[in-house]
Parts: structure tokens; C-alpha cells; sequence
């Protein structure tokens, strides 16, 4: 692999941990979708998350606003 490819994924890599450390983490999909169902009761918001994704960073579970083929 070449060293431009090998500081592309390097870099991609740093971006996705630094968002990572900035979002609620969940211990399991269960609980992360159980948030789910609170913020789509509860919430004013119009952007309100939608689906759980497991972290691969983390191994957490975290919320997206954004539909699976956004």
C-alpha cells in the first residue's frame, strides 16, 4: 500500500475517533433504540435520530439522524 493511501485511511481513521468521543455512547443496541423511541415521543426537534449504528471505534452503539441510504 502506498504512503498517500496509507495517510488517507490514517487520517479518515483520526476524524472518525475525535467524532466518536463526541457522542453519547449506548452499551447495546436495546438501549440505544430505547433512546430512540424517547427522542421521537418527546422531542420538539425536527432532526431527531432515526437509527442505532455500532461504533467501530468505540464497539458502543450510537444514534443517527441520518435513514440508512441517506
Amino acid at each position: 500500500m502506498g504512503r498517500d493511501v496509507r495517510r488517507h485511511f490514517d487520517n479518515k481513521r483520526k476524524k472518525g475517533e475525535a467524532e466518536c468521543r463526541n457522542k453519547k455512547r449506548y452499551k447495546d443496541k436495546a438501549l440505544a433504540e430505547r433512546s430512540i423511541q424517547r427522542w421521537q415521543k418527546h422531542s420538539a426537534r425536527e432532526k431527531k435520530p432515526c437509527r442505532a449504528y455500532e461504533c467501530p471505534f468505540c464497539h458502543g452503539w450510537h444514534l443517527s439522524s441520518k435513514g440508512l441510504y441517506d
